[in-house]
């Protein structure tokens, strides 16, 4: 999702179709319409998405210049971890989460159960 100004400064060619995004309130009626869509290039952490569809809002609705969401993240090729507070970003084909150690579940022998009556 992308402002309008932001679409306008990048100088985009914006496609005119409407579509509406709903809210949290209703599945019945739209929460606001873009103003039309675009297709562009994504570059977080030197790691590219190509040909990303972008749906232009205006900007009385949208704060920020650009929000990125499924349309990145969901790509074949996209892999992306959050332990915690931190989000790592890679190309799924370089295996970028192998190393990482995860700290092991517990197990039941460190588990005490105490009766109480």
């Amino acid at each position: 999702i992308m402002g309008h100004a932001a679409a306008v400064k990048c100088k985009l060619q914006i496609t005119c179709s409407s579509k509406g995004l709903y809210g949290f309130r209703s599945t019945d009626e739209y929460a606001v319409k873009s103003i039309g869509s675009a297709f562009i290039d994504i570059s977080i952490d030197d790691i590219v998405c190509k040909g990303v569809e972008v749906l232009i809002m205006p900007d009385s609705v949208q704060p920020v210049d650009i929000l990125v969401g499924r349309t990145w993240t969901e790509q074949p090729h996209i892999a992306y971890l959050r332990i915690g507070n931190e989000l790592r970003i890679g190309y799924r084909d370089d295996l970028l989460f192998c190393n990482i150690e995860l700290s092991p579940p517990p197990t039941k022998d460190s588990l005490t159960v105490s009766e109480t009556t």
